[in-house]
């Protein structure tokens, strides 16, 4: 639901506004996540924290108020005094107090539903997050329908934060007071760990944004964000897994017993879903983006590939990052984190100099390999080696002939892919070659499809 609305909206957002348009928000939105880290690192020591039996739930609470209440004047004071300095360097410095008002609604909201979760409302935490997105895009479309912009993004953004943190608000039914030391002391020595991990993750996701934004400006903002949303269902494999994992490997380390089984079955299928994602892409990239997002988006082919390609990696690095988080040993990640941004940042800005959006994808491509490389070495020494599975072989095999297939279609103009209908239609038919092959040459994948759908396809 979440990712459908988000696909939907940026798709909207595009035609409506352009690249140069959409890039502003985005910039603005990654600056509000970046900001509020520090907060949701706190916010979700807090969840743990209230969540305990005989915690006194009301200090808990002020204390997230007095936190999302400094980040948010820190945020304003940051703007007032640097929006200056920056003025002559970026575009569109008028929409400054705009990105304060989004961090500020989006840790309001953060805030509110930690606390609803930790009150004992994970499922209920869900479909208010769903309900935010509804109400969040509807505001926004609204807004732009009747003229406000880039404007109506923002403000639709904090109508939908504030609307929704209000109503969870009064369903908690918990009034704030003032903590007291041992409630700041408790909720500090549980975010020991996830602040930095949560701070240096939030850098390296957002660090493309800032460096596309401060040295080409928001046009290529808007034209890598649309590419990547194109991507992000390459990694729903990997996600599902990688939540189980960490709970599976935190279970079997807590009993002295191996995690290495576990370890070699989630990277048979991390990549079930990215490799094909990422051949799709290099084989149609063009037709992919312009006839999404529109013609001017086709400038943004190349960086697809390459965030495509990202992807494949961020789905191993998803297995190796929860096992890593399974087995507690948060430091290691702090570790992984700090090295892969002190490499990605440098890398970047030569990049970006050179090769400007594809530069930029491109040190992304490089630092996400360079972070698997950190993650093997650390999984090999924690653990005895695993086997490397033969399973990425067959899904690569099966992606390069779908690849084939796929661009062999497109250079022939067996179909001409001019619109929705003929674009869904190739990726149906890439899609179909591509499980079939894996069918065929996969025993682990024919095995994993009969346990599933045993009743109904006897293989």
């Amino acid at each position: 639901m979440l990712g459908l609305f988000g696909f939907v909206g940026i798709v909207f957002f595009f035609r409506e506004l352009g690249a140069a348009g959409i890039g502003v928000y985005y910039t603005l939105l990654a600056g509000a996540k970046l900001g509020i880290t520090i907060q949701s690192g706190v916010t979700s020591a807090i969840r743990k924290r209230i969540s305990e039996v005989d915690s006194d739930q009301r200090r808990y609470l002020g204390l997230g108020i007095i936190t999302w209440a400094s980040v948010s004047i820190l945020a304003a004071g940051v703007v007032l005094v640097g929006g200056q300095l920056l003025r002559s360097h970026i575009d569109g410095p008028e929409y400054l107090p705009g990105g304060v008002a989004m961090l500020a609604s989006l840790g309001l909201f953060t805030l509110i539903n930690q606390i609803f979760i930790g009150i004992g409302n994970p499922g209920k935490a869900n479909w208010t997050d769903a309900l935010r997105s509804i109400v969040m895009f509807g505001a926004q479309v609204g807004l732009l329908v009747l003229g406000y912009m880039q404007f109506g993004l923002i403000a639709g953004f904090v109508v939908g934060n504030v609307v929704v943190a209000a109503s969870v608000f009064a369903l908690i039914r918990i009034r704030p007071k003032l903590p007291s030391m041992v409630e700041i002391r408790r909720t500090l020595k549980f975010a020991k760990w996830s602040l930095p991990s949560g701070i240096l993750n939030n850098v390296y996701t957002r660090l493309d944004v800032f460096v596309l934004w401060w040295f080409i400006g928001p046009t290529a903002v808007g034209l890598y964000e649309p590419a990547l949303r194109l991507t992000i269902p390459a990694t729903f494999v990997a996600a599902s897994i990688s939540q189980s994992l960490v709970v599976k490997s935190s279970g079997l380390d807590s009993q002295n017993r191996s995690v290495v089984g576990d370890l070699e079955n989630s990277l048979k299928f991390a990549g079930l879903l990215a490799v094909p994602i990422f051949f799709g892409s290099l084989a149609i990239s063009e037709s992919l983006m312009s006839i999404i997002f529109g013609p001017t988006a086709s400038a943004a082919s190349t960086a697809l590939v390459g965030l495509a390609l990202f992807q494949v990696f961020s789905s191993y690095w998803k297995v190796f990052g929860s096992v890593i988080d399974g087995v507690d040993r948060p430091d290691l990640s702090v570790k992984i984190g700090l090295i892969t941004v002190t490499f990605n940042v440098p890398v970047a800005l030569v990049l970006v100099d050179q090769y400007g959006l594809e530069g930029v994808v491109a040190a992304t491509v490089l630092a996400e390999l360079f972070r698997i490389a950190l993650g093997w070495l650390t999984v090999t020494d924690l653990f005895e080696n695993p086997d490397f599975p033969i399973e990425i072989v067959q899904q690569l095999f099966a992606g390069l002939l779908m690849f084939a297939v796929v661009k062999a279609i497109s250079v022939t103009n067996v179909v001409t892919i001019d619109s929705v209908l003929p674009l869904g239609a190739v990726v149906l038919v890439g899609s179909m070659v591509y499980f079939s092959v894996l069918t065929v040459v996969s025993r682990q994948f024919r095995h994993t499809i009969q346990a599933v759908f045993a009743d109904t396809i006897p293989l």
